[in-house]
């Protein structure tokens, strides 16, 4: 395999690594994200705003 094979290889294994590892950082959040939301659900809100309202503005805090 002549050395710029060799290295176009290693470019794209190097950018598909890091798209996985961006990919898998994104999932985290979403899924921190989605336990937080489930977990407002069953939690009081605070006198005055509705539920939505109160989850939009705790996950635009974050």
């Amino acid at each position: 395999m002549p050395p710029s094979n060799g290295r176009a290889r290693q470019d794209t294994l190097s950018a598909i690594g890091t798209h996985v590892s961006a990919m898998t950082s994104r999932i985290q959040r979403l899924s921190a994200a989605h336990q937080w939301i489930q977990r407002a659900l069953v939690t009081a809100t605070p006198q005055g705003l509705s539920r939505l309202d109160w989850i939009a503005r705790r996950l635009s805090q974050t």
